[in-house]
């Protein structure tokens, strides 16, 4: 007899219970977006939906408005993430709210002239570096590409007796054509 819609192995799949859902949950001890849907179907309040208590709480509110019991263990990653990514949106959207005012304070004491130049430079710099980007420092430091740069000086004694260094000094003047 061919199976009909919905089942499984042949027998009828009836729809889970808040409760079988709960223990599946319990038991596997893993995230499983599937089974935190099964619990939403079964008319478990989503995570979106819960307030800032709740999720400080880490339960949904019961029908009188209440919190009974004690928090539901299987379900404290997904709450756990629910309230960092709200605080996260909520610190973002007054954080935006101070950019405007933020900027007018730096552009303010940048064009004053009562500020010290030497502070005006620096919140110029700082500026500068937060918009366009810091500078790219490029240090020299040996490495295997040098190795052969380093044997070579180390083995070099120069006309005065001096042994040759790897790091070559000097000065330069605009004023030079030789």
């Amino acid at each position: 007899m061919p199976a009909r819609p919905g089942a499984r192995n042949g027998k009828a799949q009836r729809p889970a219970t808040r409760d079988a859902v709960m223990k599946r949950l319990a038991r596997r001890g893993r995230d499983s977006m599937a089974d935190l849907e099964a619990l939403y179907a079964t008319g478990y309040p989503r995570l979106e939906n819960w307030d800032l208590e709740e999720l400080s709480r880490g339960q949904p509110r019961d029908k009188n408005g209440t919190f009974t019991g004690t928090p539901p263990k299987h379900i404290r990653k997904y709450v756990l993430d629910e309230a960092i990514r709200r605080g996260a949106d909520l610190t973002r959207h007054e954080i935006f709210g101070c950019v405007g005012s933020a900027v007018r304070v730096i552009r303010d004491l940048i064009e004053s002239p009562d500020v010290d130049p030497k502070v005006r430079a620096d919140l110029s710099k700082f500026v500068v570096e937060q918009i366009i980007g810091r500078a790219a420092l490029t240090v020299q430091a040996p490495g295997i590409a040098d190795k052969a740069t380093t044997f070579l000086a180390d083995r070099v004694v120069l006309d005065d007796g001096t042994d040759a260094h790897p790091v070559v000094t000097g000065e330069w003047s605009e004023g030079d054509d030789d």
